[in-house]
């Protein structure tokens, strides 16, 4: 979900999230999972006259795999009051890139990492690390 903001009296809302959510399996064997927030998303409800629009809310719903529900855990309440203060401070192209990087890149690095896999991290991949980011 990427928020609702009110802009000259009429809501917009960005991106409602993913209402389902199935886990793909690719023919090799891999499987993709979806993380607690991609399977959050958001029921929109708008109450409306003739010539506007007089309440919106957003209710957030969370697919578990097997059904989908009223998230009433508070995780959706907070996802939603995250994107939606992004939106309140005002989307700048820096922060949209540092968003963007942050969920194609970092988000799916650490959904990868294993405990099997970071014992075996050592103090020079770091030194690695930095020096392939400089280039």
């Amino acid at each position: 979900m990427q928020g609702l903001e009110i802009y000259d009296e009429t809501p917009i809302a960005y991106s409602l999230g993913n209402f389902l959510a199935n886990n793909v399996n690719w023919s090799n064997g891999d499987q993709l999972t979806w993380s607690r927030f991609e399977r959050t998303g958001v029921i929109l409800v708008a109450e409306i006259s003739t010539n506007s629009v007089l309440k919106v809310e957003q209710i957030p719903v969370f697919d578990d795999g097997v059904r989908v529900s009223i998230d009433h855990s508070g995780r959706g309440d907070q996802y939603l009051e995250k994107v939606n203060g992004l939106l309140d401070k005002g989307v700048t192209e820096k922060s949209y890139r540092r968003e963007k990087f942050f969920v194609e890149t970092i988000k799916p690095i650490v959904a990868q990492l294993k405990w099997s896999k970071l014992k075996r991290i050592r103090l020079g991949h770091f030194g690695k690390l930095l020096k392939l980011f400089s280039q």
